[in-house]
């Protein structure tokens, strides 16, 4: 093989390799652009535990579940879990569908905040992520990792807004 060809070779190597890191990131930009995040508060009035729950970022959140966490989900520094459905699959339970949030809108609902609360929500493509939160930290990853019954098994929370 002649060292042109070789370096003919290595350039169309580094260009594929090239293309593929591009396509990458634009694919995240793009998802991280219409990308729901949601930040639950808990409230309460009147002896009532409420939660709020916002959408701060750029794309509704659909098919939303909450359940509370048990557990690890509940004790630990979330910034050290690694969130997983086989790990972490029994330590979740009272779940509820909610509503559709729209971005930069929220919703409320009654709802008895304990330790940990949970957040499974697709993106407007389908996309999953589920969210973690407690008073020991807050974590969105990708992905669904708090599994759920059907949702049409699941019932709305009375809402508070």
């Amino acid at each position: 093989m002649s060292l042109e060809l070789g370096v003919a070779v290595i350039a169309v190597i580094v260009s594929m390799v090239s293309f593929e890191v591009n396509l990458r990131t634009a694919k995240a930009a793009e998802r991280h652009g219409r990308m729901p995040v949601l930040i639950p508060q808990p409230l309460r009035e009147a002896e009532v535990s409420k939660i709020r729950i916002r959408n701060i970022g750029n794309g509704p959140a659909l098919n939303i579940v909450i359940a509370t966490g048990t557990g690890e989900l509940a004790t630990q520094d979330i910034r050290h879990i690694r969130l997983s459905r086989r790990k972490h699959g029994s330590m979740w339970s009272g779940y509820a569908h909610l509503q559709p949030i729209a971005a930069g809108s929220e919703r409320c609902y009654q709802w008895d905040w304990e330790k940990a609360v949970g957040l499974s929500y697709t993106d407007a493509l389908g996309k999953p992520y589920t969210l973690l939160t407690s008073a020991y930290g807050t974590k969105i990853v990708d992905g669904a990792a708090m599994p759920h019954p059907l949702l049409n098994e699941l019932r709305y929370p009375q809402r508070c807004d």
